[in-house]
């Protein structure tokens, strides 16, 4: 509780009048999950709206900029919609042999959109030397990276980059990070079976089972998801003790020196895809375990729903904060604005849609019963049309 305390008093800090610090407004209005062992902070998304998870035991280790620095990555995630893109672009990949290779390139991507704009307000960022300086960035990269590229396009290069220098199979790196990370999973997972419990388990005659039997929703806790997923959740891409790696070995039931001893089996670019996926996945866990605890209460999570949310709560922090001196930072204002603006349809999309609606008439006759309304009217205009056909006659004569 005094973690917890400590993040509570965190964010009274930095949305009093004194400050008026714009990022942790808007994670002040967000529903907030505390999740020991999870080692990060993470915004997910869950029946259609966002929620903040923390462990925190990493809010009390981390310093006061670190933690700035880690909500405004966070609500970057929220205004580039990195969870929607993330969702829907997970659909072409489930169910196939390249998920693993999705999964690290998904999580990497939404690093570098989201860290190359965060170096803007936090230089250390850019620095090695400085605590933020093992967030992943696009300069770490061989060749490096261009800068100021969005989410997919990203995702493109790596997929291309990844597919190229790889020696072992992505699923194979995949399992081993997924190794690693088994006890922060289950962390988290127990977090959120806490936070939001199942419905009880009911037989087909409609009663509850006895213990022991039917399904275990404690069971839920160990493992993976059910898809093998294990995506990312707040992107800055680093493990909280800035090394290149879980502190512990990533609590995977070994040792660090027997996870040292298989990275070591692996060619210097796998080792390093391996590094990335864990640091990413570590970040990123949750935005896939809330998808599949979505899926198991059959409130799975609509995309258009999450950015119905994103500007909603974006949308009421700007507008509060235009009404006291305004505290919208310069380098989020240009985001923010496009976020919000409404949506615009593309006139030739428009109009092609209208002339597919037009061939949609039908053609020949079918067994419709005859309109009585539309019938009535076609007797009543031929009988006036020949009156007046004969009016114009005498007239004329």
């Amino acid at each position: 509780m005094e973690a917890t305390a400590s993040l509570e008093s965190a964010l009274a800090y930095l949305t009093s009048s004194a400050v008026r610090n714009f990022y942790a407004t808007v994670i002040n209005t967000l529903e907030r999950v505390a999740a020991p062992g999870l080692n990060t902070m993470a915004v997910a998304a869950h029946r259609g709206r966002y929620i903040m998870l923390f462990d925190p035991a990493f809010v009390e280790k981390i310093g006061f900029a670190e933690l700035l620095a880690t909500l405004e990555h966070e609500v970057l995630h929220i205004i580039l919609h990195h969870i929607p893109r993330h969702l829907r672009l997970r659909t072409l990949f489930e169910g196939t042999e390249d998920l693993p290779l999705f999964q690290l390139c998904s999580n990497t991507a939404s690093d570098l959109a989201d860290n190359i704009l965060l170096a803007e307000n936090h230089p250390g960022v850019m620095d090695p030397a400085k605590p933020l300086g093992h967030w992943i960035i696009p300069s770490q990269f061989d060749p490096p990276l261009p800068d100021n590229l969005d989410y997919e396009k990203y995702h493109l290069i790596l997929t291309a980059l990844f597919r190229k220098r790889l020696v072992e199979d992505p699923s194979d790196l995949y399992k081993l990070a997924k190794k690693a990370l088994t006890q922060q999973e289950k962390s988290l997972k127990d977090a959120l079976n806490a936070a939001y419990p199942p419905p009880p388990p009911t037989d087909k005659d409609g009663a509850a089972p006895e213990k022991g039997e039917g399904s275990n929703p404690e069971g839920e806790g160990s493992g993976a998801p059910s898809d093998g997923s294990g995506a990312p959740s707040d992107g800055s891409g680093a493990p909280s003790d800035g090394s290149g790696a879980p502190s512990d070995g990533s609590g995977s039931g070994g040792t660090p020196t027997e996870l040292e001893l298989e990275l070591d089996k692996l060619d210097p670019i796998d080792q390093l895809a391996v590094k990335l996926l864990m640091q990413s996945m570590a970040k990123h866990m949750a935005w896939d375990a809330t998808a599949d605890l979505n899926k198991k209460e059959n409130q799975e999570t609509d995309p258009h729903k999450l950015e119905e949310h994103e500007r909603q709560i974006i949308g009421e922090v700007v507008k509060n904060s235009k009404k006291t001196r305004g505290t919208i930072p310069s380098s989020a204002s240009e985001l923010i604005a496009k976020m919000l603006a409404p949506p615009t349809v593309s006139w030739t999309q428009l109009l092609y849609n209208l002339v597919q609606r037009t061939r949609q008439t039908k053609k020949t006759r079918g067994m419709a019963r005859p309109s009585k309304k539309l019938a009535a009217f076609k007797t009543y205009a031929t009988v006036e049309m020949a009156k007046d056909d004969d009016r114009d006659g005498s007239t004329t004569q």
